[in-house]
């Protein structure tokens, strides 16, 4: 990954040179080229490992349901990859007592992580969570299992001992094998006195030992590992304030509170290369250990710094230098010297023979353009891969009319089929010449890049070529949830686009990508433009949100002040206009017309109704009160649905879009509502008035409504590209300044 950053830096500064020079510095620049090209041999022959971690590179990835030993993890021992989740102790049903009994497994991502500078003797930080699940398997064969780890290892082949030591740590009396540098966060299922477990069923922070530093009662808070449901954990290291924070629950609602803080300073504690995994054992009792999911994310190291590598620890025999190694370190050693030179001397000419020629002109505006490409190269640095243009114009066919899948206020999105793969793919083209356009690539490269989750749209990679900005996108094979909602399909008006369970479980899918937004990330993200067409449909129908273009990184307890109105008329929240501030509780609002939306089966805002139906809130409102709620649910789900969960989105999505936004749950609490943690909060029978100050600056509804679709003062059309005509003005909102409440 970053290989390709180091080239297209090269490449910079070789695209300037053949640009604006003669032929005879020309004749110097193609040298100059192969001198790049032998200093990538060298550092390809020096071990590409050293190279990504010398410039530093931030880990991100996120695995649901596709886990694969053969792709992207290192499993070891037990471990294995059974349908898409990751196994570290054998089913018990597979093979013997005894070997089930003295099981253990460990599984590593496949790349290295970083997280630590030997040059600045900085260490980073990360966030992780993650799913698992403990099986015990009979009682006759004791309590369960041993436990469960999350670890930070300095090898990728490492395993340790069974039992008590979860397979991360060794056993053995012998010094000599003592194993290598490990942070490890135990989720612990069997009492050992001998190393002061409190109980079976507790957390703890090892390091070097299973010997706990500190340990937290899982009972606390309510959770047994060993009753066979999911366990969902959270863990937050901050490089800079050299906290580690643990959380876990029974839910996927991040709780607020730490089970267990350390202070810790990995920087002591990691080499400058570690692998992230899990590992499990099993001992007298027996357990089967399975992780479903995981979300990784680290961050805070500088890069493009270029440090020197540790010295080698020495370990066992088959890791020491061969004489092979040596004669490829003596080649490696010759080479640096017979080119470093020359390139150094070349160097110095070129330089000398511009300043000759008095290229004073050039050089300013060289170095100009020379340090904004270079801040932006690493600024992206981060990403998976880059494009060339002429690579995604050829996956589009020249970005044809027969490519585009729709079209929006900045750009067009256009499929694309990638030559050196044949993956599908969505590329998303800024409109040339748009600052604003500009700006939202920029916005969206720097905020999306730096997150990962199953809800979230993933970035593949990006192209910025002389003033072109392109994005390159997974593709979502069954489009975004307006189309699905709203398209006929087959010519059938009454055919249901989505059935009941694949519009619940949207909701869920977007509840959780927007929790994480706002609560389960180091910054707060508000996205600002919540709406059906921004919320992208895989294959099992999971919603995935995406277009961050005019989304907002804040810390948190803070909001986004603006000047500018941004987003579309429905999905925004009655005072963001008024107050120019944009907070989590102006997403939240837009949820809930998106909630709205799905029930509905009908769009937020649709000037072709009459004008009291055009409004889908206040019609939703309106229903309520005449007792009449169950009437505007879409009539092509045939009432084919959960009465409940139907009237539990409903209610949810007029709570969401409550006028009042202390009224408005947060996106944790919708998904503990959701998922039946804690009851529905009351809903007011009749819409509430909203309450503004009036010393604060307004933006009247009338210049709302001249355009449905907006960010600044530009316009933009819907996802099928054609712009919609202005809407007719609707009535004031209806007020009640007090309602009795409802809930379920």
């Amino acid at each position: 990954m970053r290989s390709s950053v180091l080239g297209s830096f090269s490449i910079l500064i070789i695209d300037d040179l053949q640009i604006d020079h003669s032929l005879g510095y020309q004749m110097l620049t193609n040298m100059f080229k192969l001198l790049v090209h032998a200093y990538v041999l060298i550092a390809i022959l020096g071990s590409v490992d050293e190279l990504r971690v010398a410039i530093g590179a931030d880990l991100n990835f996120s695995l649901d349901g596709d886990f694969d030993c053969n792709e992207n993890m290192i499993c070891l021992g037990d471990a294995s990859s059974q349908g898409g989740r990751l196994t570290l102790t054998p089913d018990s049903r597979q093979v013997d007592i005894l070997t089930f009994r003295r099981a253990r497994g460990m599984a590593l991502y496949a790349e290295g992580l970083r997280m630590v500078d030997p040059g600045t003797r900085q260490s980073g930080s990360f966030t992780t969570s993650f799913t698992f699940r403990v099986t015990p398997v009979g009682t006759k064969f004791g309590n369960g299992g041993d436990g469960l780890a999350f670890v930070a290892i300095a090898s990728r082949d490492w395993i340790g001992s069974p039992g008590a030591f979860l397979g991360v740590y060794n056993g053995s009396t012998d010094v000599g094998q003592q194993g290598p540098k490990t942070l490890a966060v135990e989720f612990d299922t069997f009492k050992n006195a001998d190393y002061d477990d409190p109980n079976g069923n507790h957390v703890g922070v090892d390091l070097e030992t299973v010997h706990s530093k500190v340990v937290a009662n899982a009972y606390d808070v309510g959770v047994d590992f060993r009753d066979g449901q999911p366990t969902y954990a959270w863990i937050d290291y901050n490089g800079t304030t050299h906290d580690l924070d643990v959380r876990i629950a029974n839910s996927s609602a991040r709780p607020q509170e730490a089970l267990l803080q350390f202070p810790l300073d990995v920087y002591d504690v990691f080499a400058e290369t570690m692998w992230v995994g899990f590992s499990a054992a099993n001992g007298w009792g027996v357990s089967l250990y399975t992780v479903k999911d995981w979300v990784f994310t680290s961050y805070g190291l500088p890069t493009g710094t270029l440090s020197a590598p540790p010295p080698r620890a020495p370990g066992p025999e088959r890791h020491r230098d061969r004489p092979v190694d040596r004669g490829v370190r003596n080649l490696i050693d010759f080479l640096g010297l017979s080119i470093g030179i020359p390139c150094v001397l070349i160097l110095s000419a070129l330089a000398l023979w511009s300043a000759c020629k008095g290229r004073t002109a050039f050089r300013k505006r060289s170095a100009a353009r020379f340090a904004a490409e270079q801040e932006s190269v690493w600024e992206m640095g981060s990403l998976a891969n880059t494009f060339s243009y002429k690579q995604l114009s050829a996956a589009t066919n020249a970005f044809s009319e027969k490519s585009k899948l729709g079209q929006g206020g900045f750009g067009s999105v256009y499929r694309g089929v990638l030559a050196a793969t044949g993956e599908a793919v969505a590329i998303k083209r800024v409109a040339e010449n748009s600052k604003q356009g500009e700006r939202e690539f920029m916005s969206e490269v720097s905020i999306i890049t730096q997150i990962r989750h199953r809800n979230i749209v993933q970035l593949l990679g990006w192209c910025r070529n002389d003033g072109k900005f392109l994005l390159v996108y997974e593709l979502m094979p069954n489009g975004s949830l307006d189309k699905a909602l709203f398209e006929v399909r087959d010519g059938d008006e009454a055919s249901p686009a989505l059935s009941w369970a694949q519009r619940f479980k949207i909701v869920h899918g977007l509840a959780a990508a927007l929790d994480y937004l706002h609560e389960g990330w180091i910054q707060q993200v508000i996205h600002r433009d919540v709406k059906s067409s921004n919320i992208m449909l895989d294959r099992e129908f999971n919603a995935k949100l995406g277009d961050f273009g005019l989304a907002r990184m804040v810390d948190h307890q803070k909001t986004a002040a603006t000047t500018q109105v941004a987003g579309t008329y429905g999905y925004i929240a009655p005072e963001a206009p008024f107050q120019g501030k944009f907070t989590v509780k102006t997403d939240v609002y837009a949820f809930g017309a998106v909630a709205l939306e799905i029930a509905c089966g009908r769009r937020a805002f649709d000037n072709g109704l009459p004008v009291e139906r055009m409004i889908l809130l206040d019609y939703v409102w309106s229903s309520l009160s005449r007792g009449q709620l169950m009437s505007i649910v879409d009539r092509r789900l045939e009432g084919q649905f959960d009465e409940s969960e139907i009237t539990l989105v409903l209610l949810l999505g007029l709570i969401c879009s409550h006028p009042d936004p202390s009224c408005r749950p947060s996106m944790r609490q919708v998904i503990q509502i959701l998922s039946g943690d804690v009851p529905m909060v009351p809903v007011p029978a009749s819409k509430p008035a909203p309450m503004y100050s009036s010393d604060l600056p307004q933006i009247h509804y009338q210049n709302l409504l001249k355009t449905t679709s907006f960010s600044s003062s530009s316009t933009s059309s819907d996802s099928s590209g054609s712009s919609r005509s202005s809407p007719k003005l609707p009535p004031a909102p209806s007020s009640t300044n007090s309602a009795p409440l409802l809930g379920l």
